[in-house]
């Protein structure tokens, strides 16, 4: 995956990785390093875990909890705990990094 992206389909990243912590030492599983992006209009899976994922795709990509990043082009609005999409999708928010995410937010939009 490049750099280049474009910026009319991928919305939103959601991690598809599983952890087993608790039957780790019992039994042998696979790590599912699939993840999908989900578009305006389609959804792609690819094989880069999250962390990859984020590392690949342009700034503009927000952790906006835990396993989405989302690109913050496509956010039309940001209420009390959740963020709204273009596509009309509604993100919740944790509350205790609600604050923080919002100031994030607000950063990336000055920097446009």
């Amino acid at each position: 995956m490049q750099n280049n992206y474009e910026p009319q389909y991928v919305v939103i990243a959601q991690t598809k990785e599983k952890t087993l912590k608790k039957l780790e030492k019992s039994v042998d599983f696979s790590v599912d390093k699939r993840t999908e992006l989900v578009c305006v209009d389609r959804v792609v899976s690819c094989n880069y875990i999250y962390r990859e994922l984020k590392e690949r795709l342009p700034e503009v990509f927000y952790p906006l909890r835990r396993g989405y990043l989302v690109n913050t082009l496509y956010i039309v609005a940001l209420r009390r705990f959740e963020a709204e999409l273009i596509s009309g999708i509604s993100i919740p928010i944790p509350a205790l990094t609600y604050t923080q995410v919002k100031r994030d937010l607000q950063e990336l939009i000055e920097k446009k």
